[in-house]
């Protein structure tokens, strides 16, 4: 996860150098098509790595047309909320995006 949350860091705060790495790993070099797909999952991203249940409900609820096991599924059972808990209990987050404790 802290791997995980420094490369979002890196994403968010390198441009030039987050759109080198999607040119390269997409095979895309239209700058102007990477430069808006970096933008939108900028605006998705969440600092924290929390996850929103209602995003997973979402896809439970579009899902359950095909698989009906999903209409009874819990987004909880999805993720498991100790790994950012303990990176924002830590102050990992905090020092990453240069916050005061």
């Amino acid at each position: 996860m802290r791997a995980y949350a420094e490369a979002m860091h890196y994403f968010l705060t390198n441009a030039e150098g987050t759109a080198q790495i999607v040119a390269k790993y997409t095979k895309v070099e239209d700058r102007e098509l990477n430069a808006y797909a970096i933008e939108s999952e900028s605006k998705a991203m969440e600092r924290t790595l929390q996850v929103d249940p209602k995003g997973i409900e979402l896809i439970l609820a579009l899902i359950s047309k095909t698989v009906p096991q999903a209409a009874s599924a819990k987004a909880e059972d999805f993720y498991d909320a100790r790994f950012y808990t303990e990176l924002r209990e830590s102050g990992f987050l905090k020092r990453l995006w240069g916050e005061k404790p």
